[in-house]
């Protein structure tokens, strides 16, 4: 996960976005990312992490609640076992039509 971060991150930052809005559903990973934890601190790449978001620019790292990146979670399973890099689909994945479709039913 902290691989991910790191990347999205770091990526940010080469465009020049100078904000930044980290969600998730992990308690553990806000404490970690807000150095409010003793969990992996001596990690490299944790230190890279929490370097670049001391950088001069604005970041918030906000707890959300599960059922709010229950999407989230749901397309990361679906990626599970798929090549990395990036896919083109000739039509619209089942996973995605039925959020989607699961959205518009509730709203």
């Amino acid at each position: 996960m902290f691989s991910l971060i790191y990347c999205l991150i770091k990526d940010k930052l080469n465009l020049g976005h100078r904000r930044l809005v980290i969600e998730t559903d992990n308690v553990e990973v806000v404490d970690i990312l807000e150095g409010n934890s003793g969990s992996l601190q001596s990690n490299t790449l944790l230190s890279a992490i929490q370097h670049m978001l001391h950088l001069e620019w604005d970041v918030r790292i906000r707890k959300i609640g599960r059922d709010y990146n229950r999407d989230a979670d749901a397309l990361a399973r679906a990626s599970r076992g798929a090549p990395v890099g990036e896919t083109i689909f000739d039509s619209i994945p089942s996973v995605v039509y039925n959020l989607i479709t699961s959205c518009f039913l509730s709203a």
